[in-house]
């Protein structure tokens, strides 16, 4: 009686028949690169009494792979599914109730790019907002140098104590060209020292990431 039903199923509605069937594994890598090919494998069981072609429909990420595949009573079989990592992020891996997930990592070239990218990113950035404006301080302070100099020169003639506080001022803005000078030299080192330990940064991170991967 329960074969009889289940023909007349088949015949009637061959597009539910055809999806009824038990999952019994759903085999998928936890990590994988952008551009590997990931193979997802799923055993499945024909639970009923006749034999027919199954139509096992895998989700990634709302995208489906399909394979029909022919079953006997009981019967049971391992099917692969391939698909290239395109993308990073996390791929959702859905057949029937199981639900698994893959997580897709940069290649290490990527990782290395981005870091660099960064990098000079921050770098132009911390030139920008530091050594810029030190830079126009200084070539304002020199100006006012060039200037005061050349009052100094059309008032040759005046008394000695004009000269001596022209003098005065002359020297104190030597002090600070000087000063805002060696601040700069200062930078451009700790700019140096910053570039090295960020390369330092960027090769851990690649040792970690082949470590991660022979893990």
């Amino acid at each position: 009686m329960a074969v009889l039903f289940e023909e007349l199923v088949k015949v009637l509605h061959p597009e539910i028949w055809s999806k009824v069937y038990d999952v019994k594994a759903l085999i998928v890598p936890k990590r994988a690169t952008i551009g590997d090919i990931i193979t997802i494998y799923v055993q499945v069981k024909n639970p009923g009494m006749v034999a027919g072609d199954k139509l096992v429909e895998l989700s990634i990420d709302g995208k489906t792979l399909s394979q029909i595949i022919s079953l006997d009573p009981g019967e049971e079989k391992l099917l692969n599914f391939s698909f290239v990592a395109e993308e990073r992020g996390r791929y959702e891996v859905k057949l029937g109730s199981l639900l698994k997930s893959i997580d897709v990592s940069p290649t290490s070239e990527e990782i290395m790019k981005e870091a660099k990218e960064s990098l000079e990113e921050s770098m132009r950035n911390y030139l920008n907002e530091t050594i810029s404006p030190l830079s126009s301080r200084l070539n304002l302070m020199a100006a006012n140098v060039s200037s005061l100099k050349q009052d100094f020169d059309r008032l040759s003639s005046n008394t000695s104590s004009e000269f001596l506080r022209l003098l005065g001022e002359i020297s104190e803005l030597d002090e600070r060209v000087n000063s805002i000078d060696n601040l700069v030299v200062a930078l451009i080192i700790l700019s140096i020292i910053a570039i090295i330990i960020s390369l330092a940064s960027m090769t851990y991170v690649n040792l970690r990431v082949k470590k991660l991967r022979k893990t």
